[in-house]
Parts: structure tokens; C-alpha cells; sequence
């Protein structure tokens, strides 16, 4: 399940890049006398200048009703323009007449994703039983297995809806279980954790006797106070260090810490033992320790 055709970073702006390689897919079938306009919408996407893109979808629309890239961009700039409830409804009109063969593989994943975003915000809004929250309900058994994924990835995002967001876990539990890609595994663990902290053991190279939670205490030694208590999942903290991608985790090596043999080290510390470490200078003491459970 590796070779995803679009990254989870990041889907909601898309950079002129992302715009050319889907307008490239998706090559107009216009008349001879509709090429200029389809022409002028491409240009207009690729500026993002959204107010016109939409008069330019309308005016190819207007020549070749046909045109299943007008009426993506048509939905794309109503989002842009955050008429949410109208983009909603373009998206879907796009959906239902392009979206039934594989012609316009890549504009329809795209439009599953902007739609499933959509549908995310009206919940958030409307609430539990709403009917946004069936259409998304629907999108953890249609569509491709990416879009069910990020379907779940969304849910787990949602504030209550706790019977909802079950469903959502077995989707994204199964996709853990067959993900190879590490980076989109700590994505898919992120989202379990958002759910149920215990269902995620994090990379695939933890064993189930690792530990579950890693707890930190900060006492600052003057005022004769906890100043700080931690207790975090195991596999959240490491998840999210390793999703800081190699520039930013080179970086962090380069001040003196070598993040893998720190969770190396302190994974292999038992229920009893402690990390301890004390700052006592001119300006603070601090006592630090970290354990796990």
C-alpha cells in the first residue's frame, strides 16, 4: 500500500507544482473552438487567482458541457473562495458525471479528499447525526483505499461522535497493519492515537512488550514545585519526532542530541529505573526525570 498518489501533508494548499501535474492528467476533450478557453483556465488555475478560474469554468462549461475539468476547478475555486457550501455541491456534481471510469483518475481523488474535508467541517458544526456525518460515514466503505483512510484520518479529528469514531479505527487499524511506508504509518498512528492511545504501538520495529506511556516530571528545586508532568503515550512521542522528517531530526543531531539512540536508550529503561538529569545554576534548578510504564 505504498505507492500512494498524493501526500497527506498538506492537502488543503495546493502549490502551483500540484496544480500542473493534475492539470496535465486532465486534458481537455473541448471542440476545437473550446481549446483557448480550456487554454485560459489552465493559466488561471496555475496563478490560483480563484475568482478567475471560476468566471473561466463557467465559460467553458458554456462551450463544451462536456468539460470535466472546468467543473473541478468550478468546485476548487468555490473552496478556495470558502463558499464551503457551494464548493460542497460542486465537488459532488463533479463526483456524480466525471467520476465513473478512469479517465479523470487524479481531479477525482482530489475531489473525494476536498470533499471529505468539507463533510468534516459541516459535523463539527452540525453535529453527530447529521447528515454530512452519513456522507462521510459512507467514505469508510467507498472510494479508493486512500481515500477511505484519509475518510478515517478525518474522523478521528472530530471532538465527540465517539460511536463513529470506532468505525473509523477498525479502517485505520487495518491500514496500519498493511502500511509499509513509514511516514504515513506515523500519520495513521497519530490519527489511532486521536481515538484510543493503547491501539497504536507506533513503528513497526516495536515490540508489544515496549513500553505504553513515557512520563516526565520537571521540579524546580527553589520554589520546591512540580513545574511540569507529563504523561504521554509512548507511541505518540515517538511518532511525532519521527515525523519531523530527516532535515529537521539531522538538525537536532547537529545541537548534540541523537534522537534514535535517545529512544533507544530510554526504551530499554525497566518500569523501575529512571532518567534523571539536575540544571542548578545561577538562574534556575531544575530536576528532570523520565520513566516509563
Amino acid at each position: 500500500m505504498s505507492d500512494r498518489p498524493f501526500s497527506l501533508a498538506g492537502l488543503g494548499l495546493r502549490v502551483p507544482v500540484g496544480l500542473m501535474a493534475l492539470l496535465t492528467v486532465a486534458a481537455p476533450a473541448a471542440a476545437a473552438d473550446c481549446v483557448p478557453l480550456a487554454r485560459q483556465l489552465k493559466m488561471s488555475a496555475l496563478d490560483q487567482m480563484w475568482g478567475a478560474v471560476l468566471e473561466d469554468a463557467d465559460k467553458l462549461l458554456a462551450c463544451d458541457a462536456g468539460a470535466a475539468q472546468a467543473r473541478f476547478y468550478r468546485a476548487r475555486a468555490l473552496d478556495r473562495l470558502r463558499k464551503r457550501a457551494e464548493a460542497a455541491k460542486a465537488y459532488e456534481v463533479f463526483m456524480g458525471k466525471d467520476c465513473r471510469g478512469a479517465a479523470n483518475e487524479f481531479l477525482c481523488e482530489d475531489a473525494r479528499i476536498s470533499h471529505t474535508i468539507l463533510l468534516k467541517e459541516r459535523v463539527t458544526s452540525e453535529g453527530c447525526g447529521s447528515e454530512a456525518m452519513d456522507q462521510l460515514l459512507s467514505g469508510l466503505t467507498t472510494g479508493d483505499p486512500y481515500s477511505r483512510i484519509f475518510t478515517a484520518m478525518e474522523l478521528s479529528k472530530l471532538p465527540r461522535c465517539d460511536d463513529t469514531k470506532a468505525k473509523a479505527l477498525k479502517v485505520l487499524l487495518e491500514a496500519q497493519r498493511l502500511e509499509e511506508d513509514t511516514d504515513f504509518r506515523n500519520e495513521i498512528c497519530l490519527a489511532i492515537i486521536r481515538i484510543d492511545p493503547s491501539k497504536c504501538r507506533g513503528s513497526s520495529d516495536n515490540d508489544d512488550d515496549g513500553p505504553a506511556f513515557i512520563k516526565v516530571r520537571v521540579f524546580d528545586c527553589k520554589a520546591e514545585r512540580v513545574k511540569v508532568s507529563v504523561n504521554m503515550p509512548f507511541s505518540f512521542a515517538r511518532a511525532v519526532m519521527e515525523s519531523l522528517g530527516p532535515e529537521i531530526l539531522d538538525k537536532i543531531k547537529e545541537e548534540g542530541f541523537d534522537i534514535e539512540n535517545l529512544w533507544d536508550s530510554i526504551s530499554k529503561l525497566g518500569p523501575k529505573q529512571k532518567f534523571h538529569m539536575k540544571i542548578d545554576d545561577d538562574h534556575r534548578c531544575e530536576e528532570i526525570e523520565v520513566w516509563f510504564e
